[in-house]
């Protein structure tokens, strides 16, 4: 009996505590303030619904902004060294932690081009780490 209900409380725990860290983001509490405003005019029956969010975290189309000193021919100049990089046959030539740097600052690029739509095999040619072992991992993690 006890282990169901430690199982349940570190299962509420966990699942609430995204809700409790995350209400000090203004834009969270904004969310938050909109949707209690939609939920009483829907209840008094008197008003439209309200226009959806964007680029907000948590929600699908958020893109996160650039890394601070980032600007277009940095990116240009980090997109060129992973293909570079990822030309190289043998392990041993690839740079894997510059590699790493240079993944983690074309991030929000990556992430619009996957809003506007990109395909996998374009993805693939511009960032070929994207879907190795590595890739994977730095992403997911």
């Amino acid at each position: 009996m006890f282990q169901y209900v430690w199982k349940n409380r570190v299962q509420d725990y966990f699942k609430n505590k995204r809700k409790r860290t995350e209400r000090s983001n203004p834009e969270v509490k904004k969310r938050i303030d909109e949707r209690a405003a939609k939920k009483q005019k829907l209840e008094d029956g008197s008003a439209a619904p309200a226009p959806i969010l964007k680029n907000v975290y948590g929600l699908p189309n958020f893109n996160p902004p650039r890394v601070h000193g980032e600007d277009d021919t940095s990116i240009a100049a980090a997109k060129e060294f992973l293909k570079y990089q990822g030309r190289l046959s043998s392990a041993l030539k690839r740079d894997q932690p510059k590699i790493d740097i240079r993944m983690d600052k074309t991030y929000p690029e990556r992430r619009q081009e996957i809003l506007d739509g990109a395909s996998v095999s374009t993805l693939e040619d511009q960032y070929p780490d994207l879907l190795s072992e590595e890739g994977v991992s730095l992403v997911l993690h």
